[in-house]
């Protein structure tokens, strides 16, 4: 969303103290422009406040839906560990070193995925908890100068090419 405000500086900060009240934090500074992320419950009082600081330029809203990637993983990662669990169980009965490095081996990759897809559904879950908000706070824009209409000069060639382009020189 992109405000013009005021004093952008203070509806930053007062937005900022709104965000943590809520249990967000600021993730992102960059000049007058703030990413936050707050509980997906205060998605829309966020906007609301927003939209209390001053005229909304510009909004634009997004949604992502991972429900189908969470449960993948989850499935993905109950059978992984099975998988462990199993070679686990040939481990404990493998009788020569070879294949106790080659099962040792398995495990060991088995168990990076494993936490690797964990890792990502952590993620994931945090991304369907907590919502980002990028807000731009705009000084207001002074009025443009009224342009007042120009007196035709005695001197009809100042008037062909205008008096601005004779000016130029001067």
């Amino acid at each position: 969303i992109r405000v013009e405000v005021a004093r952008p500086e203070d509806a930053m900060a007062q937005f900022v103290a709104k965000v943590k009240e809520w249990g967000g934090y600021l993730q992102n500074q960059t000049g007058s422009t703030v990413t936050v992320r707050i509980p997906a419950k205060h998605f829309e009082a966020a906007f609301v406040v927003l939209r209390g600081f001053g005229r909304v330029l510009n909004e634009t809203r997004k949604a992502d839906d991972v429900t189908e990637e969470f449960t993948d993983l989850g499935i993905r990662i109950d059978n992984a560990r099975k998988s462990r669990d199993r070679l686990l169980e040939v481990l404990q009965k493998a009788e020569k070193v070879e294949d106790v490095l080659k099962v040792e081996t398995e495990l060991r990759r088995l168990t990076e995925e494993i936490e690797r897809m964990e890792g990502r559904r952590k993620f994931l879950a945090e991304q369907v908890t907590m919502s980002v908000v990028r807000a731009t706070f705009q000084a207001v824009a002074e009025a443009p100068p009224v342009r007042r209409s120009r007196q035709m000069s005695r001197f009809a060639w100042i008037n062909a090419i205008g008096a601005e382009r004779v000016m130029e020189d001067f």
